[in-house]
């Protein structure tokens, strides 16, 4: 029978040393990420409100600030014909303007009266 060789606790192999050292490194690498676990998360959270909530968000804002002027202008545009149209009907309604009008047609050379606005 060949000698057998005693086992001995401390004889590894080059592959078990190498994984040895990588299972040391890989507990020293996670221990360091848990430490700064309350770092990144954060600073992952803001990324993520930057990009998914806060962007988003200020592109919506522009595109809204842009319609209200749109909206204004027409606005303002519709208050503007409301106010002749209004100075219009008053003309049209009041009887001594159509007289008026109605005499100025009459009068050979002498140039008609037309609805004005007024201020």
């Amino acid at each position: 029978m060949p000698a057998e060789r005693p086992l001995r606790l401390d004889d590894r192999s080059a592959f078990a040393r190498v994984l040895t050292r990588v299972s040391d490194a890989t507990e020293v690498l996670g221990g360091r990420l848990l430490h700064w676990a309350p770092v990144w998360l954060a600073l992952l959270l803001l990324a993520q409100l930057a990009v998914g909530g806060l962007r988003p968000a200020l592109a919506e804002t522009r595109r809204l600030d842009a319609a209200e002027r749109n909206v204004a202008g027409f606005e303002f545009e519709l208050a503007e014909d409301t106010r002749v149209l209004d100075a219009h009907r008053r003309c049209l309604v009041d009887p001594i303007y159509r007289e008026r009008v109605r005499k100025s047609l009459r009068e050979a050379g002498k140039t008609p009266l037309r609805l004005t606005t007024g201020s």
